[in-house]
This record gives C-alpha cells, structure tokens and sequence, in this order.
C-alpha cells in the first residue's frame, strides 16, 4: 500500500505546472489539476490557498471562501 501511495503522491500536479496553466491562461485546468492535489491533500494550507485564489478567477466565489477557510483553519492548526 506504501508504493501505491508514492506512486500517487508522484503523478499529483506540481506548484510549478499549476502556475504555468495560470500563466498560459487555461484556469479551468489549474483548477482540475488543483482539485486532484486537494483532495489528495486536503490538509495543506498552500493547496487550499492556491485552489481558492484559482476558483475565485473563475467566479466560484463561495467555492473560493471555503477553500480560503479551509486554508487559514489548516495553516492555524500546523
């Protein structure tokens, strides 16, 4: 079960390929790429942080709060 979460962990979108779909203007891609690592890592401060400023581009106002809450509740508890 280890490898099989390595391998996971390994295939999620990096920071950097996020920033280039944001870059290239393709935000409906960063955001599906960010879904992946949200859920795969739900408890990461930056991913919620990146997901919410993402979903907020594209007018998912409250979908962007409750990732912007779930942001500030992870980073408060680390």
């Amino acid at each position: 079960a280890l490898l099989v979460s390595s391998t996971l962990a390994l295939a999620l979108p990096s920071v950097e390929e996020v920033q280039n779909q944001v870059a290239k203007g393709n935000f409906a891609q960063a955001q599906a790429m960010m879904e992946e690592v949200v859920a795969a890592k739900p408890g990461s401060a930056r991913a919620q942080y990146i997901y919410a400023e993402i979903l907020a581009h594209n007018k998912r106002y409250s979908e962007a709060s409750a990732a912007a809450a779930s942001s500030s509740q992870s980073a408060s508890t680390s």
